[in-house]
């Protein structure tokens, strides 16, 4: 059912056996999992069913670290039910077995879980994200139509296209029709008291005040909100421990030069970025390489040379013909080379409390973003590794524009500022995303990732969800 908070009574206690804060692409993939569970839900949102400047103000922050794509914090994130899943473009694609890895050259990588215990997961979320021809092992196999490049060094993988699924719009009925979830609209946690029943203060824009109380209480709103509220719990306290708030990780995005390369139509098809289309190629530098290396992972698309706006292109294609001869059936090229690089965790790349507070009293965040030397190294490096391979081909040839540090910047992937491990010094939630030392508050979405590989983080966001709404369903059932 549905409900607008803004009728609750003020000084009224609800109580559920879960209760989820936040409906994007997390909340409402939990919520979907644990309906007919038996278990009474109460997934609390901060917005309506439509954007509203009150309530997204309510994102706003600042940015004091490395030039951020949002430095006021609030345009990549939308605080209404559906979440950023209201203007996400659809980018999805599962980790890989490496991604989970502990790698002794990468400090603070690793997850505590195996690649097995999240992959069953995948295929709810791309259900949930109605990806078409998803399947958990055709992510790790080449397109039919690659280039031609030496698999020991580059690969061509898949990304799969969502529509893109806006959650909000596609499940709001679902949600509505269930009996055993209550969806309490214009709901805005300001104060988490955790316990072996939690309690949420909640307060609406309209002056309304209410608390929560549940058997377990999950954060699900993202990686910046998440850190935020957990910061500023217990009237300020505090909960989670030092980490909370550290290792901030964004996929550094860059249009780091362009490639001249000969591909007939079908290799000309997997690798472009069309409308309705169900998969695209993307090249990747293999995981010998990266291990015996050292370097971040890395991933490339080729696009338009006019997409990612204005370019210096040097030669034009038709001046550099020479370089790279057609063949009958095939033609020469021009792409904007677009890299996406794995973040290395950094504890000084973090979240932090402002003494500025919003409408409703909590502090705001200030992001201080920080890129390790390692990740423009990474970027670089494989970038190397990848113009090398086109070359040895005998298909292609990179020019690095020299000045593409100048453009680096990030995705709106905020990640890693709850992150999952074993040790509470240097995480915050233990394997199954409960927080360390608590015994029923539990963190959902991309701030637990440890480590977060170059795929985009919705459908692994989802995935740990799933597998989350499962782990709440056995242990509040024993």
């Amino acid at each position: 059912m549905l409900i607008d908070a803004r009728g609750v009574k003020s000084g009224s206690s609800l109580n559920a056996d879960v209760c989820l804060v936040g409906a994007g692409a997390a909340g409402i993939t939990a919520a979907r999992q644990l309906k007919d569970s038996g278990l009474r839900v109460i997934v609390l949102e901060s917005g309506g069913f439509n954007p509203d400047e009150r309530t997204q103000a309510l994102y706003r922050g600042d940015s004091a670290g490395r030039a951020y794509q949002d430095p006021s914090l609030d345009a990549g994130r939308l605080r209404y039910f559906g979440g950023t899943t209201n203007h996400w473009i659809g980018v999805c694609r599962p980790l890989d077995p490496i991604d989970l890895e502990e790698r002794p050259e990468i400090p603070g990588s690793g997850w505590p879980i195996r690649y097995e215990d999240l992959s069953p997961w995948y295929g709810i979320a791309a259900e949930a994200a109605e990806l078409r021809d998803f399947s958990i092992d055709s992510s790790r196999r080449e397109p039919d139509s690659g280039l031609p490049l030496d698999p020991a060094y580059v690969r061509s993988e898949l990304l799969w296209q969502s529509p893109p699924t806006r959650f909000g719009a596609l499940y709001r009925d679902e949600l509505a029709a269930a009996d055993d979830i209550a969806v309490y609209l214009h709901a805005n946690v300001v104060d988490i008291w955790p316990s072996s029943r939690s309690t949420v203060e909640v307060r609406t824009l309209s002056g309304r005040s209410f608390q929560v109380t549940s058997s377990a209480l999950v954060l699900c709103c993202g990686g910046i909100e998440n850190a935020r509220l957990l910061l500023s719990a217990r009237g300020g306290q505090g909960i989670g421990g030092r980490a909370v708030g550290r290792y901030f990780m964004d996929h550094a995005h860059t249009p780091i030069g362009t490639a001249v390369v000969e591909m007939d139509a079908a290799q000309a098809a997997t690798y472009a970025m069309s409308e309705g289309q169900a998969t695209r190629g993307w090249l990747v530098v293999a995981d010998s390489v990266v291990r015996d290396r050292g370097l971040l992972r890395c991933s490339v698309t080729l696009d338009d040379p006019n997409f990612w706006g204005d370019e210096d292109h040097g030669e034009r294609v038709d001046e550099v013909q020479s370089v790279v001869g057609s063949a009958e059936g095939r033609a020469t090229q021009l792409f904007t080379v677009f890299a996406r690089t794995e973040p290395s965790p950094n504890p000084e790349s973090r979240v932090v409390l402002s003494r500025e507070r919003d409408s409703l009293g909590v502090r705001r965040p200030i992001l201080s973003w920080q890129l390790h030397k390692r990740d423009l190294h990474s970027i670089e490096a494989s970038v190397e590794v990848l113009a090398q391979a086109l070359g040895a081909a005998g298909v292609g040839r990179l020019r690095v524009n020299p000045r593409y540090r100048e453009r680096v910047t990030g995705g709106n992937h905020h990640m890693g500022t709850t992150r999952m491990g074993r040790d509470p010094a240097t995480s915050v939630v233990d394997r199954d995303c409960l927080v360390h030392g608590t015994s029923g508050l539990y963190v959902a979405g991309s701030s637990v990732f440890p480590t977060v590989g170059y795929a985009n983080p919705t459908l692994t966001i989802c995935a740990l969800a799933a597998r989350l709404a499962e782990h709440l369903e056995t242990t509040l059932a024993a």
